[in-house]
């Protein structure tokens, strides 16, 4: 059992994909699973104590990593008390700069400075299947995976928001996956996600998250993208499984069309990155105007299905929305105006 503390940053040996394995002779191949958390004390407890429940990690040497990320510590108190029983070694860190990537870069140093061979993320809003670490390593050895994105499950409350569409708490564990070629993705979230960390050894990609992109959404899709740029097999996987428990507050009308602003931006900046200013003018100049008279018919047509198919109606006016929110968001990518969607926090 570890009680929280906050690491120091040290160097690091080289680390091997995630895929690969270890022979009886070297060391227990080390995993660090990252938690970014602010002001949501009840959730994080909720999360730390399904990642204490972990099962079939005997052979490997898990250490657990919180990032605070306020201007103030304030959740210490839970960590410590987690820690306190905890299975797995409990690291507290405090990162008093507000913006979701640079708490991530600290695991990212956690990481490095343990010598850990592959990272995790969860969200603090997230609770782990008990199968999840080791359904993500048995998922990557068979798909030869540098990064593998887990299976999330939406938690919704009780009674459910109007606004909330498809299936609430339906865990279903299985087996077999798709194959390979139909699950590679372009990029990935922290959501859930577990991967090598040759992504982010020095002798390897060296990839940090980009801290310009603030209280801004998308630095883990940016992280990911310029992974699967340089190589890196990404995919998606039904074995790793881990609930969202989704607040009250996320499932409003208003709050769901500004996830599209959040994201238009992200995907200029994005494409920026990798294209150059002129390539994600042109690109999204078109995608755009494309989004944003999609979502007008989108809008159009929800009333006329309200009497006979009311999730049809709320699919259509929620998705009409968060297109034309959408083309604004990436306008205002254009023009270097960022929203900072993780300025409001949802959550207890």
């Amino acid at each position: 059992m570890g009680l929280a503390a906050t690491i120091d940053i040290a160097e690091a040996p080289a680390a091997p994909a995630l895929s690969q394995t270890r022979d009886a002779t070297t060391p227990l191949s080390r995993i660090c699973v990252g938690i970014c958390t602010i002001r949501r004390p009840g959730m994080l407890k909720n999360c730390l104590e399904s990642i204490g429940r972990q099962e079939g990690v005997e052979d490997y040497d898990v250490r657990v990593v919180v990032v605070e990320n306020d201007t103030a510590p304030a959740t210490k108190p839970v960590v410590d008390a987690f820690a306190a029983m905890s299975p797995f070694p409990v690291h507290y860190i405090h990162e008093p700069r507000r913006g979701i990537p640079f708490a991530r870069n600290r695991v990212v140093d956690a990481a490095l400075a343990m010598a850990a061979d592959h990272v995790a993320f969860v969200d603090d809003d997230q609770i782990t299947h008990p199968t999840f670490l080791a359904k993500h390593i048995e998922a990557a050895a068979r798909d030869g995976a540098d990064v593998v994105q887990a299976h999330i499950v939406p938690m919704f409350p009780t009674p459910q928001p109007f606004w909330a569409t498809g299936r609430t708490g339906a865990v279903e564990v299985v087996d077999e996956d798709r194959p390979v070629s139909e699950r590679k993705r372009r990029s990935a979230g922290t959501c859930g996600v577990m991967f090598s960390a040759r992504l982010i050894r020095p002798d390897g990609m060296g990839l940090r998250f980009d801290e310009r992109i603030g209280l801004g959404r998308g630095s883990d899709s940016d992280f990911f993208s310029r992974a699967n740029n340089g190589g890196m097999l990404i995919v998606n996987s039904r074995l790793p499984i881990v609930m969202d428990e989704i607040h009250r507050s996320r499932l409003t009308y208003w709050r769901h069309i500004l996830g599209g602003l959040a994201q238009g931006n992200s995907h200029f900046v994005r494409y920026r990155n990798d294209n150059g200013y002129r390539a994600a003018l042109a690109r999204y100049g078109t995608v755009s105007v494309v989004r944003f008279f999609r979502g007008i018919g989108q809008l159009a047509i929800a009333p006329l299905l309200a009497p006979f198919n009311l999730n049809g109606f709320k699919v259509s006016a929620l998705e009409g929305g968060r297109n034309i929110f959408f083309a604004v968001g990436a306008i205002g990518g254009i023009f270097s105006v960022q929203y900072q969607y993780y300025r409001n926090i949802d959550g207890y």
